[in-house]
């Protein structure tokens, strides 16, 4: 009888978080996109995704720009993080244009979510037609809409583009999910 051959592997990766979240996101909102039914909880979750993946993106950079100095830079705020590298890399911040006011709405979002509480809306208008499906909306659902997500991704794109650029980064591969190398050898 024939004995099975044997073999060792090694593989080594290197996971690009701000990549694989961002990727998330891109799905989430996709799948929100083909199906409108409970599209809003997709919406929502890519909008989390996506504020997940800039920080990744930042602590990535981070690590990059302040190498051992990050580990203490990195318990800011994600917006202090945003704040601190752009600085250091001497991109200019706009709190009142696009694309950095998304940054600081899609932090306050993740933030709304992660440590959620319980809001009352009030709401007092004349109406001429009755809609039996009205929700009055809290704002983390106001931003999970088809066109808000798009908006809100390619804001977020063009601020990790712009560090990207500044830490003189081949642009194909902001994205990638990572290298991996693997070896194998029969034993």
């Amino acid at each position: 009888m024939k004995q099975k051959r044997k073999y060792i592997q090694s593989t080594k990766r290197t996971i690009c978080a701000h990549a694989d979240l961002f990727n998330t996101a891109f799905e989430l909102f996709l799948r929100g996109k083909e199906n409108k039914r409970g599209s809003i909880h997709l919406f929502r979750a890519s909008n989390v995704f996506t504020a997940f993946a800039l920080e990744a993106f930042l602590n990535h950079a981070g690590e990059e720009v302040f190498s051992k100095k990050w580990t203490e830079l990195e318990r800011s705020t994600p917006l202090g993080k945003l704040i601190i590298l752009c600085e250091k890399l001497d991109i200019k911040i706009d709190w009142g244009e696009s694309p950095w006011s998304t940054a600081k709405t899609i932090f306050k979002m993740r933030n709304a979510c992660a440590h959620g509480r319980d809001q009352t809306k009030k709401e007092r208008k004349i109406i001429t037609t009755i809609d039996k499906w009205y929700l009055l909306e809290g704002q983390w659902e106001k931003l999970s809409t088809e066109g808000n997500v798009e908006r809100i991704q390619k804001d977020i794109t063009k601020i990790m583009e712009m560090i990207w650029k500044k830490l003189g980064k081949n642009e194909g591969i902001l994205f990638d999910i990572g290298p991996q190398v693997t070896w194998r050898g029969e034993i």
